[in-house]
């Protein structure tokens, strides 16, 4: 009904427009009498009253046409389409941002790489060996590190692709003494073992002891002090999986040299400083006081245990805080260590290979109880009985009395890693696998080494200044590379 009366209102106009028209016709025709005056101003009239016709037409028509839209809009949204529709638009919205959330997430633009990044280096050395593109990172090391990295990355990338599945890799440092190094800079050493982790696809850094400073510290406040450069120097590897760290004699002890390291951390406190962080991967297997652990990699069937070569007892100390047991002043690995070496470290499955780690060397005379450190591993790898004693520890604090039976053993010690000499050695004799120590990282040269004539030269500021070794182990050639990065040469050892 409402549409045929607009219609009928627009005839009507249309009806009434054209009896107009017909009127000013005539009014024309009479005045075409008049002079040419009269006819102009009568023409500019009617063109006047004309348009002012056809605009309000128009605008009705207009109106007309919104009055339609807004009717059929009413008749056709409800208030409940309304919200529909606003709520089909806000899940719109959510959906794309979800999307542009997940692109940049987990497919970031790569073109550019900030430190300690990864992306696909197609220049690695190691592409000439495998001829395939791999993952590094951009780990930032000084200058004139850069070609001793290239050189070492390509020989260990060379020794890793013979051994195939057979070969197992690590990377290895000893007494660091931070920060109180005398003849090297170590505040690059963490970055420079990443680097080699990351360049040769090796998961773990094996730091064999005396990480921190000397026990010359008087009080308990400058040795928290001096540790608090720990994670500065060893950065990006401290505190993370991919570090492995065995105690050393230096490490959690204080005071004068009259005191021979009788100012000593609480197990807690050593806990915290040195292991906390460790404990985070949890495929750790500690000791009951947590300052020696295993952890398997399962895919070279190879168990890296970590010995405390300062462990000798329980803590204990008098009113004025002097250690009662002076596990720093000697070398001891006590009866709890001892048997969980033996009971729990070398059960092993079948066809694996134990590397051992420790500061001190069993080989050292003030190691008391390295008879039976040594009578364990030796009976492991000949798959026989071993039984033996110490009973001359003071107060009998780390004596010790074993039983073992390996007769039954599945695996194999395949060599023994140590600090604390300062210096490169291979001992073939002390154990029934190779007994290896490695030079300083961040101290001086043992003084018989330097007189030996064997304690190579160091410069700040070159590819000198620092030590560590890129331990690669090929387990069917049974021959150990120790691939020197820094001062110091190459070693093979055979086993």
């Amino acid at each position: 009904m409402e549409e045929k009366k607009i219609e009928s209102a627009e005839v009507t106009d249309m009806q009434n427009g054209a009896s107009a028209e017909g009127e000013n016709q005539e009014r024309n025709v009479s005045h075409s009498h008049h002079g040419s005056h009269s006819h102009h101003s009568a023409h500019s009239h009617r063109g006047g009253h004309r348009s002012s016709r056809h605009k309000n037409r128009d605008n009705k028509k207009k109106k007309s046409l919104l009055d339609r839209m807004q009717s059929w809009i009413d008749k056709r949204v409800s208030g409940k389409t309304l919200i529909k529709i606003s709520l089909w638009v806000l899940f719109a919205i959510v959906l794309f941002i979800g999307v542009v959330y997940v692109a940049e997430t987990y497919f970031p633009d790569t073109s550019t790489v900030g430190p300690n990044q990864g992306n696909v280096d197609y220049d690695d050395p190691r592409n000439e060996i495998s001829g395939q593109p791999v993952l590094t990172t951009t780990t930032e090391i000084p200058a004139y590190w850069e070609s001793m990295m290239e050189k070492k990355t390509k020989k260990v990338a060379a020794l890793q692709a013979a051994g195939g599945k057979d070969c197992v890799s690590f990377v290895w440092a000893s007494d660091t003494h931070i920060p109180d190094n005398v003849s090297a800079r170590t505040d690059d050493i963490g970055r420079l073992m990443a680097k080699m982790l990351d360049n040769c696809d090796i998961p773990f850094a094996v730091l064999t002891g005396d990480i921190g400073t000397r026990f010359s510290l008087d009080t308990e406040a400058e040795l928290i002090d001096a540790q608090a450069m720990m994670p500065v120097h060893l950065a990006p590897l401290w505190g993370t999986e991919r570090l492995l760290v065995a105690l050393g004699n230096h490490d959690g002890c204080y005071g004068d040299l009259t005191g021979e390291y009788r100012k000593q951390f609480t197990p807690e406190k050593m806990w915290n400083t040195y292991f906390r962080g460790q404990a985070l991967d949890s495929r750790r297997v500690f000791s009951e006081d947590g300052t020696y652990f295993y952890i398997d990699n399962q895919a070279q069937k190879t168990r890296f245990i970590i010995l405390n070569s300062q462990f000798g007892g329980e803590y204990s100390a008098d009113s004025s805080g002097w250690a009662t047991n002076n596990r720093f002043s000697t070398s001891c690995y006590g009866q709890e260590q001892l048997t969980w070496l033996a009971d729990e470290a070398l059960d092993m499955p079948e066809g694996y290979g134990a590397v051992i780690a420790a500061h001190v060397p069993p080989n050292i005379e003030y190691t008391v109880d390295k008879a039976q450190l040594i009578g364990i591993i030796d009976a492991y790898n000949h798959k026989t009985t071993y039984v033996g004693s110490y009973s001359d520890g003071v107060d009998g604090w780390s004596n010790s009395s074993l039983s073992v039976d390996f007769t039954d053993a599945k695996g194999e010690v395949i060599a023994m890693f140590a600090g604390h000499v300062h210096g490169d050695s291979v001992d073939m004799s002390t154990l029934s696998c190779p007994l290896i120590t490695i030079m300083s990282a961040g101290a001086a040269a043992n003084e018989w080494y330097e007189l030996a004539g064997i304690a190579p030269e160091r410069a700040m500021q070159t590819d000198t200044e620092t030590s560590f070794d890129v331990v690669t182990i090929n387990r069917k050639s049974r021959t150990i590379y120790c691939t020197r990065v820094g001062a110091g040469e190459d070693r093979t050892i055979r086993y």
